[in-house]
C-alpha cells in the first residue's frame, strides 16, 4: 500500500472529514409502532443504561491515532481532539512530529477545515451543507459519531432516543434505528451490555456507512464510556464489496477537564485562501 507525500496530507484530511460529513446523517421520517409493555420496560432499561454511559462530562481531551485508507493509498496520522460537550470540537492532524498539516473546527453553526500545508480553507454552514448534499447535517450527530454514541434525528429535546424504533435482538442485545426520506435508515446495535457496537447508514437495504466501535473504556467515576477503537468504512451511495475508504481511529489519553481548559475557537490564519466544500468532494473523487 502507498503512502501519501506530505504535500497532500493536509487536504486528504479535510477530505476525511467530508466522507463523515457526507455519509455521517441524513433527512428523516419517523415510523410510528406499538411496542408491547415488555418491549417498552426493555427499551427504558437500555435508554437508562445509555444516558449512563454518556455521563454529565462537559470537556474532553484526546489523543488519536488515525490512518485513512483510500484505494491502494493510504495516510497516517496523530490527532489531538478538544471537545467541549454539545458546543464544539477542534481537532488537529500532526502526521508527522511538530508538523501540523491540518485543523478543523466543528461549531454548533458550522464546520470550518483548514489545509495548513496548502494554505487554503473551507467553511460552511451545516444548512449549507445539508442542501448541498441532500442530508441533513446537525453538529449534534457528528460529535455521536466521533464519541460512538447512539444519536436521534429529532434533535436534542427531551428524552430524543425515545423516538428511535426498538428491537431485541437473539440471543442478546438490541438495535435502534429510524427511517429517512429518500430510502434511507440508520441502525445501531448494541450488545448484551448495551454498548454500541456497530452504526450503520443503509439505503434500501444496501449498507452505505459502517462504524465499528470497540474496546470500550470508563472514563470516570460515574461510569461515562468511550470506544478505545473505531473503524469507518465507507461503501458510497453505490455499494460495492470492498469499502471504497477506510478510517481506524484509535483513542488514547484521553481526560475530561474543565471547558475552560480547552480552545476551541475557530481561527484561520490571514492569507489563506477560501475554497468550496465542492472543491474538496472532487479531491476525494480521485483518491477513492
Amino acid at each position: 500500500m502507498r503512502s501519501l507525500p506530505i504535500l497532500r496530507l493536509g487536504s486528504l484530511f479535510v477530505a476525511l472529514i467530508v466522507l463523515l460529513l457526507t455519509l455521517g446523517a441524513c433527512s428523516t421520517k419517523r415510523r410510528a409502532q406499538a411496542p408491547s409493555a415488555s418491549v417498552r420496560q426493555e427499551k427504558a432499561a437500555i435508554l437508562t443504561a445509555l444516558e449512563r454511559q454518556a455521563g454529565s462530562w462537559q470537556g474532553l481531551r484526546a489523543s488519536l491515532q488515525m490512518q485513512l485508507s483510500l484505494g491502494q493509498r493510504s495516510v497516517s496520522s496523530r490527532v489531538s481532539v478538544h471537545c467541549i460537550r454539545g458546543k464544539g470540537i477542534r481537532m488537529s492532524a500532526m502526521p508527522f512530529p511538530l508538523i501540523e498539516a491540518a485543523r478543523a473546527w466543528f461549531t454548533e453553526e458550522e464546520v470550518i477545515l483548514v489545509d495548513l500545508i496548502g494554505r487554503r480553507y473551507a467553511q460552511e454552514s451545516y444548512e449549507t451543507l445539508s442542501s448541498m448534499l441532500g442530508l441533513k447535517i446537525t453538529y449534534e450527530q457528528i460529535e455521536a459519531l466521533l464519541l460512538g454514541r447512539v444519536f436521534s434525528p429529532e434533535g436534542t429535546g427531551t428524552s430524543p432516543l425515545r423516538r428511535l424504533t426498538f428491537k431485541p435482538l437473539a440471543p442478546a442485545g438490541a438495535e435502534l434505528s429510524y427511517r429517512a426520506r429518500g430510502g434511507y435508515e440508520y441502525a445501531f446495535v448494541l450488545d448484551e451490555g448495551a454498548l454500541l457496537y456497530t452504526s450503520s447508514l443503509l439505503r434500501s437495504g444496501s449498507e452505505l456507512l459502517r462504524v465499528e466501535y470497540s474496546r470500550h473504556n470508563t472514563l470516570d467515576e460515574v461510569g461515562s464510556m468511550l470506544p478505545g477503537e473505531a473503524i469507518y468504512s465507507f461503501m458510497g451511495h453505490t455499494p460495492t464489496a470492498a469499502p471504497r475508504a477506510r478510517v481506524e481511529v484509535q483513542w488514547s489519553r484521553t481526560t475530561i477537564v474543565e471547558p475552560e481548559e480547552l480552545n476551541i475557537q475557530p481561527n484561520v490564519r490571514s492569507g489563506y485562501s477560501r475554497i468550496g466544500i465542492d472543491k474538496i468532494i472532487e479531491l476525494i473523487k480521485r483518491f477513492s
